[in-house]
């Protein structure tokens, strides 16, 4: 019996021995897990605590852009502005923007463990085109346009240049087996002073056929690009058209009339004496008939309202221009289009070329180097000849509207 005994106590001593050994293996597996459960708290509590403060960048950036003009009350850390909108849920410490440079500003967002700040440009906005127009554009004989472009490079790394922005449609037309419509890249330092860059192959047209971006669009490339809802005011002066904001714009400006198509033949004697005498912005009333020479170097806009504005003959003009024109009044009906012509002293030169609708011809003369806006809906425009625009946005005085860019490969993680 005794040895019944023995054995029974040495069988329950090696299974104690090896539950006891099951137990500590468990407990080591369980150690190993709650060390896992636990990292992955941690992360995820890291993961969180990062993407509230970058939920705080994003929340003061659809701030500024929905509200520009509180930039400068969100320049210090202890501004109070976003407490309420979004700084407290994101347990932020920090949420403010400040300037680094000329039109560069920086986003900070900081919480207890994490900090991540963000560069971004407010600036006028770029890429709307060199030649804007809600006329029809007719574009004759060899034309080269250095374009506007984007402030940011596209997943390629060039940019997505603009050389006409366009309501409606646009015509080319050859006059010679030589004659081609081309996009070239922009020289460095234009069309903004920051640029170096290329345009992309998808927005550099060469073409050298007759062609009409209704029917023959694929001659056109990417730079020749539709807007149907182009606003070519507001793109210029920065503000809606309204009657208070046209007489806005327009207290700025020296004004002249030139009510008929006689005295119209006095604008490059107007434009010239008020360029001389340190005029930078003139508006002419009526029509611009430029058939003298006009030397205007540097920035410069000239607005022409209601009135045929035409060139011929050789000059410099490195401004901007933009034509406006309202087609549904009864003085711009064709009959008085047409009277207004049989008025300019070189029509015989350039009847063959003007349509019913024609407005503005330019006879290879006129070469604004600070772009060319036509707000004429109904009208047609015509540049005729050998025509050249190296566009570059500090030439025009205008004042587009500023927009928000992010910089790509700005952030900064503290």
């Amino acid at each position: 019996m005794r040895g019944v005994h023995q054995r029974g106590v040495v069988t329950l001593m090696v299974v104690s021995i090896l539950l006891a050994a099951a137990l500590m293996l468990s407990l080591s597996s369980y150690k190993s897990v709650f060390y896992q459960i636990k990292r992955a708290q941690n992360e995820l509590k890291d993961r969180q605590a990062h993407w509230q403060v970058e939920g705080g960048i994003e929340c003061l950036y659809a701030y500024i852009s929905a509200e520009p003009s509180q930039l400068n009350m969100l320049s210090s850390a202890a501004n109070i502005l976003l407490d309420d909108i979004c700084k407290t849920d994101l347990n932020l410490t920090e949420l403010y923007s400040y300037p680094i440079g000329t039109d560069r500003y920086v986003i900070r967002a900081k919480s207890d463990s994490h900090a991540i700040t963000k560069q971004f440009l407010y600036a006028a906005k770029t890429g709307l085109g060199a030649i804007q127009t809600t006329a029809d554009l007719r574009i004759r004989g060899s034309a080269e346009i250095s374009p506007d472009v984007p402030r940011s490079k596209n997943s390629a790394g060039t940019y997505d240049c603009i050389a006409v922005r366009y309501k409606h449609q646009v015509s080319y037309q050859t006059t010679t087996s030589s004659d081609q419509l081309i996009t070239r890249d922009p020289s460095a330092g234009a069309p903004y002073s920051v640029f170096n860059g290329e345009c992309a192959n998808t927005h550099k047209t060469t073409n050298s056929v007759s062609s009409n971006t209704s029917v023959d669009i694929g001659l056109f490339k990417q730079d020749y690009k539709q807007d149907t809802g182009l606003e070519p005011f507001k793109n210029y002066f920065g503000l809606d058209k309204t009657f208070s904001n046209l007489a806005e714009v327009k207290s700025h400006y020296q004004v002249v009339s030139l009510a008929t198509v006689v005295d119209g033949h006095d604008c490059a004697d107007v434009i010239q004496t008020h360029s001389n005498a340190g005029v930078q912005k003139l508006w002419i009333e009526g029509h611009c008939i430029i058939d003298s020479p006009v030397i205007i170097h540097g920035a410069y806009s000239l607005v022409v309202e209601n009135g045929l504005f035409a060139a011929h003959g050789s000059m410099v003009f490195e401004g901007s221009i933009y034509h406006m024109v309202d087609m549904t009044s009864s003085e711009f009906s064709l009959a008085n289009i047409a009277s207004y012509w049989n008025d300019v002293s070189f029509k015989a030169a350039i009847q063959s070329y003007l349509g019913p609708t024609t407005v503005y011809f330019d006879n290879g003369a006129f070469k604004p180097k600070g772009g060319m806006m036509f707000d004429a809906e109904g009208a047609e425009v015509v540049l005729n000849g050998s025509y050249s625009i190296d566009y570059s946005s500090a030439n025009s005085l205008s004042n587009p509207p500023k927009v928000l860019t992010s910089l790509a490969g700005s952030w900064n993680v503290e």
